[in-house]
């Protein structure tokens, strides 16, 4: 039997990158400082959603503005961009491999 599908999950298992994400949104927004905390506050309570949805409940509910497609797709690419650094720069997990494997045809 041949595979064709490997997933592995990447934060916190092979890297050291859970934080990656809470410390891209805090340095995303930093030219709102007054809301910063808040806004990785609601980072951390909705781990569940995708960060595409994130920028739009941030913008609508924490900074009251609309967000207006060119500036989704800033935020997108420069969130991108402290992601790939962030998780370019970090350190292996320590200890024993965590292995779940998922065989798809």
């Amino acid at each position: 039997m041949a595979f064709t599908t490997i997933i592995l999950d990447f934060d916190g298992v092979i890297l050291e990158s859970v934080s990656v994400k809470t410390e891209a949104f805090r340095r995303l927004f930093a030219f709102v400082l007054n809301h910063v905390e808040i806004i990785v506050q609601s980072h951390l309570v909705n781990r569940h959603m995708s960060w595409f949805d994130k920028f739009g409940y941030i913008s609508k509910n924490i900074l009251k503005v609309n967000l207006w497609q060119q500036k989704f797709e800033v935020l997108s690419e420069k969130f991108a961009s402290i992601i790939f650094k962030d998780v370019s720069n970090a350190h292996f997990v320590l200890g024993p491999p965590i292995y779940q494997v998922i065989l798809y045809d």
